[in-house]
C-alpha cells in the first residue's frame, strides 16, 4: 500500500485527510508540541521524512493569522524545508487557498488566472504554492481550498468563532456578514486530498480548486449555526472581519478541473457542513 506522510495530521483539514486515506498506510506527522515545523532546523525535517519513508507527502500545515513574518515562517519556510527533505519523485500535495488569487475575474476564480493576492496571508500561501509547483524534484500539486467547514472547526474561522462564543455562553459578536463565500465541507476536502495523494501517474493539471462552485451568504451560514445550536444573540458589525479575504465580496471557484483530474465533486451542502461543525463542537440540538 501507498505510504502517505500527513503533516498537520492532528489539525483541522489534516485530520479529515487521515480519515479519508483509508486505502493507504498513513504516517501522521508530529504534533506541534513534539516538533514545531516552523522553528525546526533542516536536519530535524530531514530525519522526520527519512524515518517516514513516504511515497506521498501531504502538507496540511499552515499559519492562518499573525504578522507577515509569522505567515511567511509558518507557510513558506515550512514548505521550503519539507520540499528539501522530500525524496526525489515523491507526490507532494500542498493545501493552498483561494486567497492566493485575489480579486476574481467576472466573479469566478479559475486555476489559469494570474494570482494577485490581496492579503499577507494570500501572498504567503501563494509563495508556498509556487515553491511546490517550481520544485523539479517532486511530483507536486496544489489544492486551492475554498472555505472549509466541519468537525474540528478552528476558532480562527467565522464558524469556529461563532461556536467558541456559544460554548463560552457569551453573545455572538461578529464583523459584517454582507459577503458571500463558497462553503465546502471539511469531509469533502479530505476526500479531495486522498484522491490527489493516491491518483496514479502525473496529474494532468497541478493546481486544482476544491470547492462547491456555489456561494452562500455569510449571514445565512451564521443563522444556520445558531439554529442548529439552539439559538444565541447575534450582534453584527462590532468585530473586524477576516484579514484573509475581507476585500472580496463574492466569488466562487471554478471546480470542473478537480472533477476532470481526480473525479472529485463536492457532495455536502452548506447546511450539511455546518451541521457537522456544530455536532463536532457538541452543540447540536
Amino acid at each position: 500500500m501507498t505510504r502517505v506522510l500527513v503533516l498537520g495530521a492532528g489539525g483541522f483539514l489534516g485530520s479529515h485527510a487521515v480519515r479519508a486515506l483509508d486505502r493507504a498506510v498513513v504516517i501522521p506527522g508530529p504534533s506541534r508540541a513534539e516538533l514545531d515545523l516552523a522553528t525546526a532546523d533542516q536536519a530535524a525535517l530531514d530525519a522526520l521524512v527519512r524515518e517516514a519513508a513516504p511515497d506521498v507527502v501531504v502538507n496540511a500545515t499552515g499559519q492562518i493569522g499573525g504578522s507577515a513574518e509569522e505567515l511567511e515562517r509558518g507557510n513558506v519556510a515550512v514548505t521550503r524545508g519539507l520540499l528539501a527533505a522530500a525524496p526525489v519523485g515523491v507526490r507532494f500535495v500542498q493545501l493552498g487557498s483561494l486567497a492566493e488569487y485575489g480579486a476574481p475575474a467576472a466573479g469566478c476564480w479559475s486555476e489559469d488566472a494570474v494570482a494577485q493576492p490581496l492579503s499577507d496571508y494570500g501572498r504567503a500561501k501563494l509563495r508556498a504554492s509556487n515553491l511546490v509547483l517550481d520544485a523539479g524534484t517532486v511530483d507536486g500539486c496544489v489544492l486551492r481550498v475554498a472555505n472549509p467547514v466541519g468537525a474540528g472547526q478552528p476558532a480562527a474561522s467565522l464558524v469556529g468563532s461563532v461556536l467558541s462564543q456559544l460554548l463560552s455562553g457569551s453573545e455572538v459578536r461578529l464583523g459584517s456578514l454582507a459577503a458571500r463565500r463558497d462553503i465546502v465541507s471539511a469531509q469533502d476536502v479530505g476526500r479531495a486530498i486522498a484522491l490527489a495523494a493516491l491518483t496514479a501517474g502525473p496529474l494532468r493539471h497541478r493546481v486544482l480548486n476544491v470547492g462547491t462552485g456555489r456561494s452562500s451568504a455569510l449571514r445565512d451560514v451564521v443563522d444556520e449555526v445558531l439554529r442548529l445550536a439552539g439559538g444565541g444573540a447575534l450582534i453584527e458589525g462590532e468585530q473586524a472581519g477576516s484579514a484573509r479575504s475581507a476585500a472580496v465580496a463574492d466569488a466562487v471557484p471554478s471546480v470542473q478541473r478537480a472533477a476532470d483530474v481526480l473525479g472529485w465533486v463536492a457532495q455536502d451542502s452548506m447546511e450539511t457542513a455546518v451541521r457537522q461543525a456544530v455536532d463536532g463542537a457538541g452543540l447540536l440540538q
